[in-house]
């Protein structure tokens, strides 16, 4: 398992999108993002007490949440944003399980999953304004250039 995340990582960073993502010091920050997946899924095959579950994901949580502020392996800083509040809403999810984990309800999953689907509508609508500002200068250069090349043969 552990072969497979060193060479789907390797393949992951040789692909043209991945360029210049992660900084040369923080080149493991996939491997360490998937190893923590892991640890938290085995928990969840291994211990059968929620509590020891929810222990594993704050924990785990929390040292995600140390890394990101410490190393800020992502060479963009608003990508690191990004993956700090992302790690943060993961954090405080598992901090309000544990707080009500003793009298668990209906409405505290509905929270849950209403507190996931803001995380995600905010992840979908950041990464949509900077894929359009992305896309808008693409296509002003290459509108640029062939005007350029046209005033030539002029």
């Amino acid at each position: 398992m552990i072969l497979h995340t060193f060479f789907l990582g390797y393949i992951i960073k040789k692909s043209p999108l991945h360029r210049n993502q992660y900084k040369p010091t923080c080149r493991y920050f996939e491997t360490l993002f998937i190893s923590r997946r892991l640890t938290f899924c085995l928990s969840l095959l291994l211990f059968k007490s929620g509590s020891l579950q929810l222990m594993t994901l704050l924990l785990s949580s929390f040292f995600q949440v140390l890394y990101l502020m410490c190393c800020k392996p992502l060479v963009e800083s608003w990508k690191n944003q990004l993956e700090m509040f992302n790690e943060m809403v993961v954090l405080g999810v598992a901090i309000f399980s544990t707080a009500f984990a003793t009298e668990p309800n209906e409405e505290m999953g509905w929270f849950i999953i209403f507190i996931i689907v803001i995380q995600a509508l905010v992840n979908f609508i950041i990464n949509l304004v900077i894929n359009a500002r992305q896309l808008y200068f693409w296509v002003k250069s290459k509108c640029e250039k062939r005007r350029m090349k046209i005033e030539q043969f002029d």
